[in-house]
């Protein structure tokens, strides 16, 4: 969860002297215009350096600033919003009262979007509480600068008005100060503004108002009880799940240290992260291999939840920072990609072989639906999605020496898996998508030469099937090492289609596996997007391969969670050529609970394997060696960058820049 203190106890810009988050030239006068009516009096809640206090009080009105901030001086008081004490708003109040009178009116700008959604609900008591009639409160729609690290809640206008009404509140004016929220275009993929360049680009909230609004609220009904609002917002926002989550471990967390190669890597990371306390798990980020705006905001996401992390750019960085975090024996490393002969899996292990040399036991994850047959890991344990694929690769795996198997499941198939939430798509994408009568997810990989009509006609197919049903919305979730759809900007141009990209999805903090749960079906290549929706209940489709693919790739045969242990069904040459909806998204697959189970329990599992035995280090060099030149510490990842991520950092830039 975000952590307050670092991020705005010292150093934050916004409580810089001069510094506001208004329009001086017009703000100040709007209110002390409408605080006549509330006795000329103003609260400023998370009113930062006091500096629209300050300018009221010039005016002759009495004004009277509460932030997080601890400040001395006059007419200042300190009080953390994201956090509900029924005795501290008591005396809160007692000294509001002395200096302001009986009733004030209240301004709570851009604060909303800071306060992290597991503090919403207290959040939102606390504006119920110090607000005795009526509240002026703004609230921002996309992501900050410097790659989202201040907005903790990116949640559509239409899903904020909600949340207010849960807590006693009727909206009086949606435009308020209409003539200073004209905004302006966002343009560059820097640090600076990348995320919020991408956010305006792809608009995934359909907001028309510069993302930035300002309402006029008012009490209007019964103050809420604490615990049920808590209760009513979990469900509503879904966030429910992590709790049930959290009260699901009974074991102790070891010090965890998780190699993210891929940006695809943080599906499994962000469910991980639900649970373990912040400084128990750490998070090395390759640059090799992940484009600079998706690492903009992945080291943004740390910064804010206070998580330890590292970009390494060679393997003795990798090894530097796990030995400053203290790494050894007791420890977890942790890693997805790692056993092929490649030099992007080659420099991995090394980073794992230095982990197994400091004494920590290392857990090599299942990446990918396929296995290739050349995999061989100098991790102390494969870790598999589900029983099946461990028996295969244990077949594989008899010789001595060889890393031991388990299937320790899949963090983002245990959120799928979760109940879903009350709110539904409308929550988080905002009322717009609730004019349609039904929303599916296509997933594309054209980075990887697999489909078998290639991109052109792949997106020639997108385009039939998003215009013969134009009362369906179409989620296009391309590859997280796609570029091509950025340069389609007449399929994204579409009122029923919605791009939502890593990009995207970083922002808003939600995950492919629980929007899953709102959806009504997924058609996608030979991808995880199938076990995703199984996990959720949901029927799912498969496009059209290259033929014998697996057997020329040399992979082994994939596990799937159906009864009858096939893929999906693919859909038909007619439904291809002519855009219809598959028929097989009328019904979803019957499923394979056993198949899942490591998934359910894979939390815990994790948490046990710190004590697993290890392999013996000459067996492990051996195995490192053969894949690289055994000691080349110093070989520097970005020597071997990633095709794949300078096409798609290009693209992005690209994107952002039209």
């Amino acid at each position: 969860m975000t952590d307050y203190g670092s991020l705005y106890a010292q150093n934050y810009f916004a409580h810089d002297t001069q510094s506001t988050s208004f329009d001086l030239a017009s703000v100040p006068d709007m209110v002390a215009s409408l605080a006549h009516d509330h006795g000329d009096a103003l609260l400023d809640l998370g009113g930062g350096n006091g500096i629209l206090a300050a300018l009221l009080r010039d005016r002759g009105l009495k004004a009277f600033t509460v932030d997080a901030a601890d400040r001395e001086q006059e007419n200042y008081a300190h009080y953390d919003l994201a956090s509900h004490n029924p005795e501290a708003v008591g005396m809160l109040l007692s000294g509001l009262h002395a200096s302001l009178g009986l009733k004030w009116i209240v301004t709570c700008l851009d604060v909303a979007e800071h306060i992290d959604r597991e503090h919403l609900a207290d959040f939102l008591l606390n504006l119920r509480h110090l607000t005795t009639r009526d509240c002026i409160i703004s609230i921002s729609t996309r992501p900050s600068s410097l790659g989202n690290r201040f907005h903790s809640s990116v949640l559509p206008i239409s899903t904020w008005q909600k949340m207010l009404s849960l807590a006693g509140f009727e909206i009086v004016a949606e435009n308020l100060f209409t003539a200073v929220n004209q905004g302006h275009r966002f343009h560059g993929d820097t640090e600076q503004i990348g995320a919020v360049a991408h956010w305006e680009r792809a608009n995934p909230f359909r907001d028309a108002n510069a993302h930035q609004h300002y309402l006029l609220i008012r009490r209007n009904a019964a103050p809420p009880g604490a615990q049920g609002l808590r209760d009513s917002i979990a469900g509503f926002l879904d966030i429910r799940y992590r709790n049930d989550k959290r009260g699901a471990i009974n074991v102790p967390f070891p010090p965890t240290f998780f190699n993210v190669n891929f940006i695809q890597d943080w599906s499994f990371v962000r469910p991980i992260m639900d649970v373990y306390p912040a400084q128990r798990l750490h998070l090395l980020f390759r640059e090799d291999c992940i484009a600079p705006q998706y690492l903009h905001l992945l080291r943004n996401y740390c910064e804010r939840t206070a998580t330890p992390y590292a970009v390494i750019g060679s393997v003795t960085e990798g090894s530097s920072a796990l030995s400053d975090w203290g790494c050894g024996a007791n420890s977890l490393f942790i890693t997805a990609t790692e056993g092929l002969p490649s030099p992007t899996h080659a420099m991995n292990a090394l980073v794992a072989c230095e982990a197994g040399r400091i004494g920590a036991t290392t857990l090599s994850l299942q990446h990918g639906v396929n296995i290739s047959q050349a995999f061989s890991s100098s991790c102390d344990i494969v870790g598999t999605w589900d029983r099946k694929t461990a028996n295969r690769l244990l077949d594989r795996m008899d010789a001595e020496g060889h890393p031991s198997v388990h299937a320790v499941g899949n963090p983002k198939f245990l959120d799928a898996l979760m109940p879903p939430g009350d709110g539904g798509l409308s929550v988080r994408l905002g009322s717009w998508t609730s004019a349609f009568e039904a929303v599916y997810l296509i997933g594309l990989n054209l980075h990887w030469k697999m489909h078998e009509h290639g991109e052109a006609a792949t997106y020639e197919w997108v385009r039939r099937t998003i215009d013969r049903n134009p009362n369906c919305l179409f989620i296009l979730r391309p590859h997280p090492d796609d570029h091509s759809i950025y340069a389609m900007a007449d399929i994204l141009q579409s009122p029923n289609i919605l791009l939502l990209d890593d990009m995207t999805l970083l922002a808003m903090d939600v995950s492919i596996s629980r929007l899953m749960q709102d959806v009504d079906g997924v058609i996608s290549t030979n991808s995880s997007l199938h076990i995703d929706a199984m996990a959720a209940g949901k029927p799912t489709v498969m496009l059209p391969s290259q033929p014998g693919l697996t057997e020329r790739g040399g992979l082994l045969d994939s596990s799937w969670p159906t009864r009858t242990g096939n893929a999906p069904e693919t859909i038909s040459t007619e439904e291809w050529s002519t855009g219809k909806l598959p028929s097989a998204l009328n019904i979803p697959a019957e499923v394979d609970s056993e198949w899942f189970a490591p998934s359910a329990e894979t939390l815990q599992t994790l948490a046990k394997l710190a004590p697993h035995p290890k392999r013996l280090p000459e067996i492990v060099e051996r195995t490192t060696s053969a894949l690289v030149v055994a000691g080349n510490r110093q070989l520097s990842f970005n020597r071997h960058p990633h095709r794949d991520m300078i096409l798609l950092s290009e693209a992005l830039s690209a994107f952002v820049g039209g």
